[in-house]
Parts: C-alpha cells; sequence; structure tokens
C-alpha cells in the first residue's frame, strides 16, 4: 500500500445518514436534535455523531419529512424497516459503500 491514503470516489455527505441513498443538493438536511429524537423512538438507535470520515452528516428531505409525519401521526411506518448502517470502511475497492456506488449521470433530473 502507498504511503498516501487513497480517498472514496464519492463523498460521504451526499449521502443520507438514514436511508443510504444520494441525495442532490437542494433536498440535503442538516440532522437536528428533532431528527434525532425521531429516529431514536422509531428505530430504537441513536444517530452517532462522531464527525468520523465515513459517516454522513446529513439527511435527506424524504426520511425528514417521513420521519416528522410519523411523529405526528400522518404516517403509521417509514418507507423501510432497517435503516443503513454505518461502518469503517477496510479498503476503498471492496469494502467502502461510497466508492461501490456509481453516481456517474445521476442529476436532479435522473
Amino acid at each position: 500500500m502507498s504511503s498516501s491514503r487513497r480517498s472514496c470516489h464519492n463523498e460521504p455527505n451526499v449521502f443520507c445518514y438514514i436511508c443510504g441513498e444520494y441525495t442532490v443538493k437542494k433536498y440535503r438536511k442538516p440532522v437536528t436534535d428533532f431528527v434525532k429524537s425521531a429516529y431514536f423512538s422509531y428505530f430504537k438507535l441513536k444517530i452517532v455523531n462522531d464527525y468520523k470520515p465515513w459517516i454522513p452528516q446529513i439527511v435527506c428531505k424524504m426520511c425528514c419529512e417521513h420521519l416528522r409525519q410519523w411523529v405526528s401521526g400522518q404516517r403509521s411506518r417509514m418507507r423501510f424497516g432497517v435503516p443503513m448502517q454505518w461502518k469503517e470502511q477496510k479498503n476503498h475497492f471492496d469494502d467502502c459503500y461510497f466508492c461501490c456506488v456509481n453516481l456517474r449521470g445521476v442529476n436532479v433530473k435522473k
């Protein structure tokens, strides 16, 4: 392995902490206290804010809105049962989520 570390192909903060999907800039939201509280109430897991480079620090607008609707009683469940689980990658070849996702050609319309 070379002395300089290879970086991820994609920036981690373009992915949602909750669902793990790529999120275009205008639909990114910060992780607020409300999101942390609602996430814990729904999934029984805490949002870890260790500011590690492999943990996204944003949520998508859809996850934020679905949590808000669940808390207010307008929604009975989220669109998935298990949230994304973030772990430190061992390498960028086959263990890094951000490197394995191909974002070429992805934009607001596609």
